[in-house]
């Protein structure tokens, strides 16, 4: 197998040569946007009041944990939360319980489920979707991750996540860059979160990019790493800055994590993957073999990776560790209050 370092040099090689595709793709977008825009290609309102929460870019911007916070706050609300459910094995509509596997329903919407007291989905067909979960009259509203694109649905709110790190403005449309949307799409945004920034100066500098609506309000939220926890029982022991740790992920951007551990603990090993890999046995085995040369060493990964070992029986009697991470959105309760306000939901 060549060396990931290796295979991404030779990727962004490629992407550079594949200049001229992102140019058509980017005029591809704004065509097909022009068509919704303009009422040639219909949108709808869900059966349900509807929250979308997206971005432009591809993967990294932290829509995961700000779908669980937000849930989380607006419990009172009687949310669900239905997703696409990205790289499933399965079509359709999947009300999500504990039985299910990442195979069956992706590893997002499982962690939605271990994460939070809502009801959870999958479904290819948003509008759809919320259709079949307004049969329940428990579910009052909905949250929909990784929605932004699906032009069909006419959501009630929509909050735009850009990352400080992956700014929409300095990006490019796919290949060559990771743009999957057009920039001028930040318009149908009714709120603008940068997120992972590090102090309100970061957020500020990156606010001026952008020349948003005077009905547009944006926000910010840094990311808190939390004490590795036990994925099996939910403790948090102490380790000490020599403990040595065995990295395992398959994330967008596993370097943040990478470059916590280091500073907190002896990072030996890191196992890198694609986004959204499904382990197999083969792999665990490989992990397995090098833990049996160190002895002392523990292993860790990312709670969205963990529900993606959950099947792995070579691990079934090792204690394997996650490392939370929650987000702290600047202004939430401003957000909150204009969310509720355009639902219009009586509790």
């Amino acid at each position: 197998m060549l060396n990931l370092a290796i295979v991404n040099v030779t990727m962004r090689a490629l992407r550079l040569l594949l200049f001229p595709f992102s140019f058509l793709y980017g005029l591809i977008l704004w065509f097909r946007n022009l068509l919704y825009d303009k009422g040639f290609l219909a949108s709808a309102k869900g059966e349900l009041p509807s929250i979308v929460i997206g971005n432009l870019n591809t993967g990294g911007t932290g829509k995961t944990p700000h779908t669980i916070a937000l849930a989380q706050m607006l419990s009172d609300l009687h949310p669900a939360i239905l997703s696409r459910g990205y790289g499933r094995n399965s079509k359709g509509f999947i009300e999500l319980n504990q039985e299910h596997s990442a195979f069956d329903v992706g590893d997002e919407p499982l962690l939605y489920l271990r994460s939070t007291a809502c009801a959870v989905a999958v479904c290819e067909d948003r509008v759809e979707g919320i259709k079949t979960l307004a049969k329940n009259p428990n579910n009052k509203c909905v949250i929909l991750d990784d929605a932004f694109q699906h032009r069909r649905l006419k959501a009630d709110f929509n909050i735009l996540i850009i990352a400080q790190a992956k700014p929409v403005w300095k990006d490019y449309y796919l290949p060559t860059g990771d743009l999957r949307d057009h920039k001028n799409q930040i318009k149908r945004a009714n709120a603008i979160l940068f997120s992972g920034c590090a102090s309100e100066s970061d957020y500020l500098k990156s606010r001026a990019n952008l020349k948003l609506k005077p009905n547009q309000k944006a926000y910010w939220s840094q990311t808190h790493q939390l004490p590795l926890q036990n994925w099996k029982t939910g403790e948090s022991p102490e380790f000490g800055e020599q403990q040595e740790v065995v990295l395992i992920t398959a994330i967008a951007k596993a370097e943040r994590l990478k470059k916590h551990l280091e500073q907190c603990f002896k990072l030996s090993k890191h196992f890198q993957y694609r986004d959204h890999h499904f382990y197999s046995a083969k792999e665990a085995k490989q992990w397995l073999d090098y833990l049996a040369n160190h002895p002392k060493a523990i292993l860790v990964t990312s709670e969205k990776d963990a529900v993606r070992m959950s099947h792995l029986r070579a691990l079934s009697e090792l204690d394997v560790y996650v490392a939370p991470i929650n987000v702290e959105i600047q202004g939430v309760a401003e957000l909150i209050n204009d969310l509720k306000s355009s639902l219009e939901i009586i509790n």
